[in-house]
């Protein structure tokens, strides 16, 4: 009996279950980092915004795209 932490692929590899979750957690970890990075931008003064050279306009743009798009 296949052991219950892997799984067969159809090219007979075997991928651990652990792998999988080390994916998920990696990508649930940035997707979580660009929200907060995002919602950090969105709190920016005016002045703050010009010395980086951003406009309110990309501020917004970028605050509105999903937390998983980069």
């Amino acid at each position: 009996m296949e052991n219950l932490l892997q799984r067969r692929t159809g090219v007979g590899r075997v991928v651990t279950l652990g792998r999988d979750i080390g994916r998920f957690l990696r990508a649930t970890h940035q997707a979580r980092e660009r929200s907060r990075q995002r919602q950090a931008l969105a709190r920016l003064s005016d002045g703050l915004l010009r010395d980086i050279g951003l406009t309110r306009h990309d501020v917004a743009r970028e605050v509105t795209k999903p937390f998983w798009r980069a």
